[in-house]
């Protein structure tokens, strides 16, 4: 698990790449007051950097975007990586 400080250099550095074959599995949208929707999901990823570089990774999303001044914006942002074998869920 990469620290915070961590994450903030790796975003800094341009290290938040993966390699090829990166999956984003959307499984529900809500809208509210046609002004914010919340999407749920699942990512599918390896990571090319930090100390799951290599290992291929699940983890589930959730996302909350706003349209304000005619484009939408991402909120807030919650991810979790979970092992796809063994689901708890």
């Amino acid at each position: 698990m990469l620290t915070r400080a961590e994450i903030f250099e790796g975003r800094k550095n341009g290290q938040f790449d993966y390699e090829t074959g990166y999956k984003s599995t959307l499984e529900k949208v809500e809208f509210f007051a046609n002004v914010v929707v919340v999407t749920m999901g699942e990512d599918t990823y390896t990571p090319t950097f930090g100390p799951d570089k290599g290992k291929r990774l699940h983890r589930k999303t959730t996302n909350v975007w706003q349209y304000t001044d005619g484009n939408w914006m991402m909120t807030a942002r919650q991810a979790t990586i979970y092992d796809s074998v063994d689901k708890q869920y």
